[in-house]
């Protein structure tokens, strides 16, 4: 479900919103990977009031902070409460 009165930037809201069209590119291998993740966050959810994602990257490359930002945004959009993205 998306969460229309988050209050995101309206170009950050765009820019999602156009990425949601791409979502089908998605191979099938990355989309089981991600389904895991996504059935262990909800099952952590339902146990806990909070869930804290810890994004960490190899060789200083800063993938760790654009997946933390882009992790914040998501979670932003949808209107997913009681996650944090580190």
């Amino acid at each position: 479900m998306i969460n229309h009165d988050t209050a995101l930037y309206p170009e950050l809201a765009a820019y999602l919103e156009a990425r949601m069209g791409e979502l089908a590119t998605i191979p099938d291998e990355r989309k089981a990977t991600l389904r895991q993740l996504a059935t262990y966050i909800v099952a952590r959810k339902r146990t806990s009031d909070k869930v804290a994602l810890n994004f960490i990257c190899t060789h200083n490359s800063r993938r760790s902070h654009l997946s933390q930002l882009a992790m914040a945004a998501a979670l932003a959009y949808f209107g997913i409460e009681g996650v944090s993205s580190w």
